[in-house]
């Protein structure tokens, strides 16, 4: 697996990219664990990636309200991820509501634009049906905004700037 990271220079926004070795064989031949791209992202792929962090938000505010209305104790949230995730006791034992257990692992970088196994497992652990629903259309439109990015275009460049440096992988 390869992973591309895609930095808008003007506005400072990451895409983490995940494509397959498939997807980019043709172009680089060999093993590459992650290329930076610095690039110029167009009005339009500004817009789509804007949405897309939009329609994360709105997963996330969906099982913070379905942990919420179940109920789901927020003594049991906390067990169940720090059973998964032992490394998470540290930073959500503080945490005195569900609200803040989730805005923690978003702001920690354990949930992701890319990334939300860790709010799908949840979901599949407290049978919040709805969000998995959720996270499956969510799952199509990630990967159909990926396709529309032309992530060939992004690692060739991420290529030809790396190369250019004079690193070797």
């Amino acid at each position: 697996m390869v992973h591309v990271t895609v930095n808008s220079i003007d506005t400072h926004h990451s895409i983490h990219i995940p494509v397959t070795a498939k997807d980019v064989k043709p172009i680089i031949g060999n093993e590459l664990n992650e290329v930076r791209i610095d690039v110029e992202l167009t009005t339009q792929a500004e817009h789509k990636f804007d949405l897309m962090r939009q329609r994360f938000g709105n997963l996330l505010r969906k099982v913070q309200e379905a942990l919420k209305s179940k109920p789901v104790s927020l003594k049991d949230l906390k067990d169940q991820l720090i059973f998964s995730f032992l490394d998470l006791e540290e930073m959500i034992e503080p945490c005195q509501s569900v609200d803040e257990v989730i805005r923690e692992l978003r702001k920690n970088n354990y949930c992701s634009f890319t990334n939300y196994s860790i709010v799908e497992g949840l979901a599949d652990v407290f049978n919040l049906h709805d969000v998995l629903e959720e996270i499956t259309k969510y799952t199509y439109e990630k990967e159909e905004y990926f396709k529309s990015i032309l992530v060939e275009d992004f690692v060739k460049a991420g290529l030809e700037a790396h190369e250019s440096s004079g690193c070797n992988s």
